[in-house]
């Protein structure tokens, strides 16, 4: 699938960095703005992906609708001091008991 052309611009997304299924055909998607190097003009598969004057997105997290082949929202992670995505994760929707934030090795250690 081809999300450059669901954007329906001819700005560069970024690295895709992260993916989570939702329900009925909905994804995030999580990119990474991607960084020019000095390095760009010696590695030629960049050469064909970066344009002069060509739009860079921020790392930025995206709802994509892929049965009607549309972007239903982005949010720009930048603006709010995140520069990276690594991946994504559901969030947590219920109360978690403090037992559940004890981590295994700590949980070890006060038995004994």
């Amino acid at each position: 699938m081809d999300l450059k052309a669901i954007n329906g611009e001819n700005a560069l997304l970024g690295w895709c960095r992260g993916l989570m299924a939702l329900d009925d055909g909905k994804f995030w998607v999580g990119f990474t703005r991607v960084r020019k190097t000095k390095f760009r003009d010696n590695i030629l598969w960049v050469r064909s992906i970066f344009h002069d004057g060509m739009p860079e997105k921020p790392t930025h997290m995206a709802i994509y609708d892929l049965a009607s082949r549309k972007c239903l929202q982005e949010f720009d992670l930048e603006a709010h001091g995140m520069n990276v995505v690594f991946s994504i994760f559901p969030a947590v929707t219920t109360p978690l008991e403090i037992e559940q934030l004890v981590a295994p090795s700590a949980e070890i250690a006060q038995r004994r």
